[in-house]
């Protein structure tokens, strides 16, 4: 066995360096560079999903603001079809 191989015997030091490093290539040897790459690592997850749930509001907010503006056009439309349909047998 190799250096390398020793390091990552554990099972819990082979699930923090795959899941830090996605690659286990790189990992931080002290107590203190694995809670920093730990804190590191959830902060850009909640960097990217903190967002995700205003995006999604505001856009179905927006989606269903034109479903209803589209609904009320064909309205209008099957309205004024009516009208002037009798009118143009005349």
């Amino acid at each position: 066995m190799t250096d390398d191989m020793d390091e990552k015997e554990t099972v819990p030091n082979s699930y923090f360096a795959h899941f830090v490093s996605r690659y286990g290539d790189m990992v931080p040897k002290t107590i203190a560079g694995k809670i920093f790459g730990s804190i590191c690592s959830l902060s850009g997850v909640l960097v990217i999903a903190l967002p995700v749930p205003v995006i999604v509001s505001n856009f179905s907010r927006i989606y269903h603001q034109n479903q209803r503006a589209d609904k009320r056009r064909a309205q209008k439309m099957q309205v004024s079809m009516v009208l002037f349909i009798p009118l143009a047998a005349m």
